[in-house]
């Protein structure tokens, strides 16, 4: 059982909860929700949820970030390449991308991307067997730290055989 704990929620107030699971196999995967509080400040509820994984295949990812060093408020340019080492196509691709603190997001290389707090969400469909796609963008840094970039990728119902390469991460010196 994993449990969220709560106990701070204000009266009315909502919380919403991310939970991301790798499965083992190609078929169904069933996760059921509950919720409960104390009685008469909530009413309890229960939610099922069933994922098909229908294929599987090896989806990886890669970065790098130039230049580094950096200068405050310069730019700094992130290239990831998201590749598909099969045996399947790949169908609801998505990249997330973790911006660190103290950057502003300046250039992005495609359309199909969303900011969702500090994280950059590319959803590019299917990645064929053997097929890498390529996105860049840049961010300026305003404060001196060492920025940690990092990116994952996954796909909608797909058994991934290689998760260890699912991640990556670099990081940039930014200079006075």
């Amino acid at each position: 059982d994993i449990v969220f704990d709560l106990t701070n929620l204000i009266y009315n107030a909502s919380a919403q909860m991310t939970l991301t699971l790798q499965p083992a196999a190609v078929g169904f995967m069933t996760n059921n929700f509950f919720a409960d509080g104390e009685p008469g400040d909530f009413t309890a509820s229960t939610s099922l949820v069933t994922q098909v994984i229908t294929t599987e295949a090896d989806l990886g990812v890669s970065l790098s970030g130039f230049p580094s060093p950096v200068m405050v408020n310069d730019q700094v340019t992130y290239n990831v390449t998201v590749t598909n080492f099969g045996p399947n196509t790949a169908t609801t691709c998505t990249l997330t991308n973790s911006l660190p603190t103290g950057v502003i997001l300046k250039n992005v290389s495609a359309t199909n991307y969303t900011v969702s707090g500090s994280n950059l969400i590319f959803n590019f469909g299917a990645l064929a067997v053997g097929v890498n796609t390529n996105l860049q963008f840049t961010v300026q840094p305003t404060v001196a730290t060492n920025l940690t970039f990092s990116a994952s990728v996954g796909s909608t119902g797909l058994l991934d055989t290689n998760m260890a390469n699912n991640f990556a991460s670099t990081n940039i010196t930014v200079q006075k």
